[in-house]
C-alpha cells in the first residue's frame, strides 16, 4: 500500500520532464498523488486552518499552478485526499472479510478489527486528518466524513449479515462506529500514532452492542 502522507525533500530531484520522460499525463498523475500526501501530512501536522496552499505545494514540491490545475481549495484537495484515503482502507477491510469467510463472526470480526487498526497505525497522519480536520473542512468536509462513517457501517453489516439471517438495523451499525469514532478521536488527540491497544476495548464495545454473547455463526 502506498503512504496517505507524506513531504517531498527539496534536495532530491523533482518529476521526470522533458521528451522521453514522463508523459503529460503521467505528471499530473504524480502531481496528484504528491499533492494528495502532501495535504494529509500538513494538515495532520499543523490543522486545516492553518495550513495553507504554500504549505501543500512546498510538500509536494510542485507549483501553485499544478495544483490549481486538479483542486479548487485546500479544503477540496483535503476532501479528495481523504477519499483516496477511504478507498484504501475500505479495500483492506472487503479483503480482510474476503480471506476470513471460513472463520465464526467474532474471529471475523476480530480479524477485520486488527487490520483496521495495523492500517490506521502505519498511517496516523491520515487518522488525524479525518477525525479531527475534515468535520471542520466545510459542509462538503462534514458530508464526507459522514459518508465515510457509512461506508465502515456497512462494512460492519456486510460481515455481521454474511453470518447471521438476523442482523441488527443500520442505525446499530452507525452508532457502533461512532462509538468507535469517539476512541480513536481521544487517542488522536492525546498524541498517539498506533491504535493497537484499542483491539480489546473495541471488540469489548462491539461485542455488546452487536449482541456476540452468543455467536449467531
Amino acid at each position: 500500500m502506498r503512504r496517505l502522507a507524506g513531504s517531498f525533500d527539496r534536495d532530491l530531484p523533482g518529476l521526470p520532464r522533458g521528451r522521453g520522460r514522463l508523459a503529460a499525463g503521467e505528471v499530473q498523475d504524480a502531481q496528484r498523488d504528491r499533492i494528495l500526501r502532501a495535504v494529509i501530512s500538513s494538515t495532520a501536522e499543523k490543522g486545516i486552518a492553518s495550513t495553507t496552499i504554500a504549505d501543500v505545494v512546498g510538500r509536494a514540491r510542485v507549483s501553485r499552478q499544478a495544483f490549481y490545475k486538479q483542486f479548487e481549495s485546500k479544503e477540496a484537495c483535503l476532501i479528495a485526499a481523504i477519499d483516496a484515503g477511504i478507498e484504501v482502507i475500505v479495500s483492506n477491510i472487503t479483503s480482510t472479510q474476503s480471506s476470513t469467510t471460513n472463520l465464526s463472526l467474532h474471529e471475523q470480526l476480530s480479524a477485520v478489527i486488527e487490520k483496521y487498526l495495523e492500517t490506521c497505525s502505519s498511517e496516523p497522519e491520515f487518522v488525524r486528518a479525518w477525525v479531527v480536520d475534515l468535520p471542520v473542512a466545510g459542509p462538503a468536509g462534514v458530508a464526507k466524513r459522514n459518508e465515510y462513517v457509512e461506508l465502515l457501517a456497512h462494512a460492519l453489516l456486510v460481515g455481521y449479515s454474511s453470518k447471521s439471517s438476523e442482523a441488527p438495523g443500520r442505525e446499530v451499525f452507525l452508532a457502533a462506529i461512532g462509538g468507535c469514532n469517539e476512541l480513536f478521536y481521544r487517542q488522536v488527540v492525546d498524541g498517539s500514532n498506533s491504535y493497537m491497544n484499542l483491539h480489546a476495548p473495541i471488540m469489548s464495545f462491539l461485542e455488546r452492542v452487536l449482541d456476540l454473547s452468543s455467536d449467531p455463526s
